[in-house]
């Protein structure tokens, strides 16, 4: 038997609103040069494709419009300057965080991307696809 967990905004009443508690936030960065690349669903890009499956998975997203700078080094232990889209989703649990983490790992193979920065909750990792 699943029990109901409490929720965080508990304590914050007001007759004047009501929170409906959505859980905790995953965001991660998807570079700008390719978020238009063509994705391997048909007549859709990467962009179109992430879309969908935030919308149908989570019931929503969060997509900072302003681009935002990331800087890593790579494997040839080059610096590495990339403009990117930061996403957001937020959902109870973490049933769906392996959900986010395949449709995000065949993301980067399509984009030909080392890894991808991912936060989930209070961790943040690199998830690199795996051929």
């Amino acid at each position: 038997m699943m029990t109901k967990q409490k929720s965080k905004w508990k304590g914050f009443e007001h007759p004047s609103y009501r929170i409906v508690d959505i859980g905790r936030t995953a965001s991660f960065l998807i570079p700008i040069t390719k978020i238009h690349l063509p994705s391997k669903e048909k007549g859709k890009t990467i962009e179109a494709s992430l879309h969908k499956f935030l919308r149908s998975t989570f019931g929503g997203f969060h997509v900072n419009s302003t681009p935002s700078t990331g800087v890593w080094v790579n494997a040839k232990k080059q610096v590495v300057f990339d403009n990117c889209m930061v996403y957001s989703v937020s959902f109870p649990g973490k049933k769906r965080i392996p959900l986010l983490l395949v449709f995000l790992a065949d993301l980067a193979r399509q984009m030909n991307e080392e890894c991808l920065l991912i936060s989930a909750g209070q961790y943040d990792g690199l998830l690199y696809p795996t051929p």
